[in-house]
């Protein structure tokens, strides 16, 4: 008889709310997508589609140091971010309902 291999709903592991990038005995930080060491001197891009934003303002929900929809509609946003609002950032691309925010790390 021919083993089956598929795991049941029950024997998949529980969908996990950690951060983006999470630090590492306090010592670094390690992006757990690509496993790579995030350094403090790590910048990042960011741009928004205006055909796709619809300013829900999700991204300034999850990054409010990146992100600010002002009172008259507009959305600011920093086009560069250090380290220490990547984890945030990347929060908030992973939640924009429209997929309009894109960051790059260089």
């Amino acid at each position: 008889m021919p083993q089956s291999f598929a795991q049941s709903p029950t024997d998949r592991p529980a969908r996990s709310n950690a951060p983006a990038v999470r630090e590492l005995d306090g010592l670094e930080k390690r992006d757990p997508r690509t496993g790579r060491a995030v350094s403090s001197a790590v910048t990042a891009t960011i741009s928004v589609d205006n055909n796709r934003c619809h300013l829900y303002a999700i991204c300034q929900d999850e990054a409010p140091h990146v992100f600010d929809v002002a009172s008259d509609g507009r959305l600011h946003y920093r086009g560069r971010i250090g380290a220490e609002h990547l984890p945030e950032a990347l929060q908030a691309v992973r939640f924009c309902p429209m997929q309009a925010v894109r960051l790059d790390i260089n």
